[in-house]
């Protein structure tokens, strides 16, 4: 039970992070405009438009669903270039800051237990 409150105090502090929700906010915009992008140039229906957008930049890209046009091609690589890059920078200062939030609680994990085994020590002799 303390690791899930460790993950959501984490992510918690991850997104009360103004660079985060920037990012984020960059993010999703992004896929926003790429999703009437595919939509317009491509004739997609929205979810496939965007299942497109999110598979291929999260870099996951099952192939599924391709683009058929050249200019959608074209628009892929642009928005691969550009998009991946934004998208790698909200995962990693996520991640970044739990990871700094769960190494600060469990410093403070540590020194409460190393206090409690002073007192404790200090009880025992005094």
């Amino acid at each position: 039970m303390q690791k899930i409150s460790v993950f959501w105090h984490g992510l918690k502090a991850a997104f009360g992070d103004e660079i985060v929700r920037t990012i984020l906010t960059m993010t999703i915009a992004i896929i926003l405009f790429a999703t009437l992008i595919y939509m317009l140039i491509e004739g997609w229906g929205p979810i496939d438009a965007l299942y497109f957008t999110v598979m291929t930049i999260s870099t996951v890209g099952y192939g599924d669903i391709t683009p058929e046009t050249n200019l959608g091609k074209l628009f892929t690589v642009v928005y691969v270039i550009s998009g991946m890059g934004i998208f790698v920078a909200l995962v990693t200062r996520i991640a970044n800051t739990m990871l700094r939030q769960s190494v600060d609680e469990f410093e403070k994990f540590e020194e409460a237990k190393a206090r409690k085994a002073e007192q404790d020590a200090d009880d025992q002799t005094g």
